[in-house]
């Protein structure tokens, strides 16, 4: 399932190198992973807008295929957020030298619109495009959000390898106690080995 992780970081990365490239005409001076605690975090993003967050919204199961694994269509969204003190138009249409939502929402939609980064997946396809109100306070923050969706479709193996290999154990033969009685010196008080019977 590593491929959904790699997805949202190729997203990340890709936004990112935009803004530091000077492309876009501004510095989207936030982009990670969608925080959980967003409503909380929010006077102290305030100072970190333009923001964008992408964040794995699951996957909608499409087709089983003969060989046990399955096409599916993973989502994801994208949330942006921009700040101006001036009004809730500003905050959307950007003034002041400040970007808005909607060149954000605009600008988002065109870095990644059709990507696959290289990774074995179907094109990102655009979604809807939805306004996010997270919290009463979100208006004292002069802050706009919105949502932006994408999809791809891509063939999940459920019987793949563990993204961690684990290494094998080996034959459990020697057993090994220590005791560090009171003041603790780090080094064992006492200690005991014992070796166990192993199978011929």
């Amino acid at each position: 399932m590593i491929v959904f992780a790699a997805i949202e970081n190729a997203m990340i990365a890709r936004l990112e190198a935009a803004s530091e490239a000077g492309i876009l005409g501004y510095a989207i001076r936030t982009v990670d992973s969608l925080p959980a605690d967003l409503d909380e975090r929010l006077p102290h993003y305030v100072q970190q807008y333009p923001a964008a967050w992408t964040v794995f919204n699951g996957w909608r199961a499409i087709e089983e295929q003969g060989d046990g694994t399955t096409l599916v269509e993973a989502r994801y969204a994208v949330v942006v957020a921009c700040a101006n003190l001036r009004n809730e138009r500003s905050q959307r249409h950007g003034a002041g030298g400040e970007v808005g939502s909607y060149q954000l929402v605009a600008d988002v939609a065109a870095l990644l619109s059709q990507q696959t980064f290289g990774l074995p997946i179907g094109h990102l396809v655009l979604g809807d495009c939805s306004s996010l109100y997270t919290s009463s306070g979100q208006a004292e923050r002069k802050a706009s959000l919105y949502a932006v969706n994408f999809s791809s479709r891509l063939v999940l193996d459920p019987a793949a390898p563990p993204l961690i290999q684990t290494p094998a154990i080996g034959d459990f033969e020697t057993f090994q106690v220590g005791w560090d009685l009171p003041p603790h010196t780090g080094t064992p008080d006492l200690s005991d080995t014992h070796t166990l019977p192993q199978e011929p």
